[in-house]
């Protein structure tokens, strides 16, 4: 594979874990490649490989309740820039950028839509060579106030007439996620071909969950899955523009998740 082999070429270069960011939308298999190049590397190398997903970082109910009566009540709703637990997820990178051992990586279960309790949660018992983290806004960058004006959906015109929502997830994407994104040492994006692939990819996973889960409450229908994806409209559709640009490694699908293209850049 020739991702896994260059991030083992390029991590066997520097004496500090190497950072990989994984940026795609809703059901463009961002967490299958990430288990795949884990897989080909320990198999292939020595290589210590740590998997992380920006999902597992999510807010519990209750604090994005608060958060919503505190700014925006869209913000009960998981998903954009301010409803991840950034602190958490600051302490767990600075932990394995420096190396350390007995880290522990929180896990969200969203058919519950809360964190799993303790005992559920991952522990790196050794120092990292290779980071992965994968998120579906994981590296994508803050918007101007231009393009922050026009809604993009039925959502914000109707939920965010003043344009409160979108501007709070900004100012987060801003000032507390991309700091975060500057650790990465190396960028993948796999990029769909039009916002309105995601709507059924993201049907897809929900299917999917439902068959695996046995609490079934939680489980969005295929009405729900519509109203949630907007929420991730806007971003998503910035990132086609922006991912490109900063990708090391880029792939382009097909409405079918086929590869319709596949560049990898020369290091």
């Amino acid at each position: 594979m020739p991702i896994a082999k260059q991030l083992i070429e390029l991590s066997s270069k520097q004496y500090k874990p190497f950072f990989v960011g994984i940026n795609g939308c809703q059901g463009s298999g961002k967490s299958t490649l990430a288990a795949f190049i884990e897989h080909i590397v320990i198999n292939t190398s020595q290589l210590h490989v740590v998997v992380m997903s920006l999902d597992d970082f999510y807010y519990p109910g209750e604090q994005r309740r608060k958060l919503a009566k505190q700014e925006h009540p869209l913000l009960a709703t998981r998903g954009v820039p301010g409803t991840h637990d950034i602190n958490q997820l600051t302490v767990v990178l600075s932990k394995l950028a420096k190396g350390e051992q007995d880290v522990v990586i929180p896990r969200f279960n969203k058919a519950t839509d809360e964190p799993e309790l303790p005992n559920n949660w991952s522990y790196v018992q050794q120092s990292a060579d290779i980071v992965l983290i994968e998120g579906w806004c994981w590296g994508t960058e803050p918007q101007t106030a231009g393009e922050l004006s026009t809604p993009v959906n039925d959502l914000e015109r109707q939920q965010d007439q003043k344009a409160q929502w979108r501007s709070y997830v900004n100012r987060q994407l801003a000032q507390a996620y991309s700091p975060l994104f500057e650790l990465m040492d190396y960028w993948i994006y796999l990029k769909a071909p039009s916002f309105d692939c995601v709507y059924q990819w993201r049907l897809q996973q929900e299917h999917q969950l439902k068959r695996n889960s046995l609490q079934q409450d939680k489980v969005m229908s295929d009405a729900d899955v519509a109203h949630f994806v907007s929420y991730f409209q806007r971003l998503t559709e910035h990132s086609f523009t922006c991912m490109p640009k900063k990708a090391n490694c880029l792939v382009e699908f097909t409405p079918q998740r086929t590869v319709a293209n596949f560049r990898l850049a020369k290091r």
